[in-house]
């Protein structure tokens, strides 16, 4: 998953009337999955640990659209959709995800559902921790694979396993 949300691609300089250009890197990817950073021009391609804050923020997002299909105990999945579906179209502009993303700070909506189950409830508390505005603020990587574990051992030890497994994903 790291590294799939966007792709930058350094253009060569070009001469403008004698004089390089330092073009900025072309930015692609799917737009409604881009970190602030991405949408706002702020992150540093150079730098390693920005390129994984903003890919925690992408996670983020999908880890909602995986919570959107479980089955939880008392809940039926809610129908498919993606993320900031009832803002913006299937395609997205750049301006128009800045506004959403940056200006308003929106992030998709948490289903109160998710919050019945103990297991649930800590991958949103993860989830939102991940899609901060702030890249410093993120989990990183690291931090969420220790955290699936420690939910995924828990589960395991529950002896409510037999009462929650139904909710299972």
């Amino acid at each position: 998953l790291l590294g799939q949300s966007v792709t930058l691609h350094h253009t060569p300089p070009r001469s403008i009337n004698g004089m390089i250009d330092p073009s900025p890197p072309l930015v692609q990817g799917t737009k409604r999955y881009f970190a602030p950073e991405i949408l706002d021009s702020s992150l540093d391609t150079r730098c390693f640990e920005s390129l994984t804050q903003a890919d925690m923020y992408a996670f983020a997002l999908v880890v909602w659209e995986t919570l959107l299909r479980c089955r939880l105990p008392d809940s039926d999945p809610v129908p498919y959709r993606l993320p900031f579906s009832e803002h913006a179209p299937n395609d997205p502009s750049v301006e128009l995800m800045q506004s959403l993303v940056c200006e308003q700070a929106l992030r998709p909506t948490v289903c109160q559902h998710w919050l019945t189950s103990s297991y649930s409830s800590a991958v949103v508390e993860m989830m939102t921790e991940c899609w901060q505005h702030r890249a410093s603020a993120r989990l990183t990587s690291l931090r969420v694979k220790k955290c699936l574990r420690d939910l995924d051992e828990s589960f395991r030890r529950s002896d409510v396993q037999g009462a929650e497994a139904d909710g299972n994903c």
